[in-house]
């Protein structure tokens, strides 16, 4: 394995541990996520908040999709180079969660800003998830 694998393989297994962590968090206490995220916004001025304490289906549906990727995260840092597909997989997700956070500020009736951060969140994570890959996959090592 070399430098750019490894480097990949760090990165998953931070990922692994952030998305479980995040995770267990929502599910003990969503309403503090939701509370920090609404911190954030207030600092930029921006409203209105998320609301909270209503503790809706799609926190429970979000607890079960970062338990997902952070099982998938560490399958792919058991083995980095046979697990590519699943960081591929990884990567969908946080897209498709970002285009799916903007789609709902943008087309919502009140706008929360909330969710303009969990978009750049997303894509955030995702972009730098595929910039180790595409790294990693380009190295003379892995040529085929």
């Amino acid at each position: 394995m070399d430098r750019r694998d490894n480097q990949l393989r760090v990165l998953m297994a931070i990922y692994a541990v952030m998305y479980l962590a995040f995770g267990l968090v929502l599910l003990i206490y969503p309403d503090g996520i939701l509370k920090l995220i609404n911190r954030i916004t207030d600092w930029f001025g921006a409203g209105p908040p998320l609301e909270i304490g209503a503790h809706p289906f799609w926190a429970y549906v979000t607890v079960s999709l970062l338990f997902l990727v952070a099982v998938i995260c560490f399958l792919a840092f058991r083995d980095v180079r046979n697990g590519r597909q699943l960081i591929w997989l990884m990567i969908f997700a946080k897209y498709v969660s970002s285009v799916s956070q903007l789609g709902y500020f943008a087309f919502s009736a009140d706008h929360p800003p909330g969710f303009v951060i969990g978009a750049l969140t997303d894509w955030s994570l995702g972009t730098v998830a595929l910039v180790f890959l595409l790294r990693a996959s380009s190295s003379p090592q892995n040529a085929p």
